[in-house]
């Protein structure tokens, strides 16, 4: 029976990816509303995702950052309260999110927050650190290269991404989770000397870092 079972489960949910189509854009638009009411970011794992990714970026050099996806800010302010940087753009795709990340970085009136997909992203300058906390695994397999290949050129140097990491793909991901390659992903992409992958023993995480 439990066979049976854990069989007809697998077959609904293949039916489902085939009928589903998922759109991250309408996704995220109707999350970002109830997000940050919703934290799931406040536990124990998450402060040490934090606390890891200072710690890796301590070893960098930069004074400009573009953040894509920021959410309702959470990196952002990890950032601008342990780091001086002189320019700073955050990034999503809801309008929503980019009010709340606002409001949540209020004593900081240097950030500017734009609402605008990676794709839609148009900008005349380079960044020396652009940066993305769980945000690739929520583009879609067929985007994935050419985002990841928009994010090295609007870097000058360094491009981070913080995502799950998974040794083979999950026998189920949720519908906006997707299990990507990125060091082939950046392998691919032109201008890339050097990519560092860094896992972290909690979140199924890893630092993934790719230099120009």
């Amino acid at each position: 029976m439990t066979i049976l079972l854990h069989k007809s489960k697998k077959y609904f949910q293949s039916l489902r990816s085939l009928f589903i189509k998922f759109d991250p854009n309408t996704f995220w638009n109707i999350r970002g509303k109830s997000l940050y009411e919703n934290n799931p970011y406040s536990n124990k794992e998450y402060k040490e995702q934090e606390q890891l990714i200072i710690s890796y970026l301590k070893n960098l050099n930069f004074s400009s950052v573009l953040e894509v996806g920021c959410g309702y800010g959470r990196i952002t302010k990890l950032l601008k309260q342990n780091f001086q940087i002189q320019n700073y753009l955050a990034t999503d795709l809801s309008s929503d999110l980019i009010k709340t990340a606002s409001a949540y970085n209020k004593e900081f009136q240097d950030i500017e927050f734009r609402q605008s997909t990676i794709q839609d992203l148009e900008l005349d300058e380079k960044f020396d650190l652009v940066i993305c906390t769980e945000v690739l695994q929520h583009v879609l397999p067929k985007d994935i290269d050419s985002v990841a290949q928009k994010l090295v050129n609007l870097s000058n140097k360094h491009i981070i991404n913080v995502d799950s990491s998974f040794d083979k793909i999950p026998e189920y991901l949720a519908k906006h989770n997707f299990a990507h390659n990125y060091n082939k992903i950046y392998s691919r992409c032109h201008g890339i000397k050097d990519i560092t992958e860094k896992k972290f023993g909690v979140l199924n995480h890893s630092l993934f870092h790719a230099q120009k």
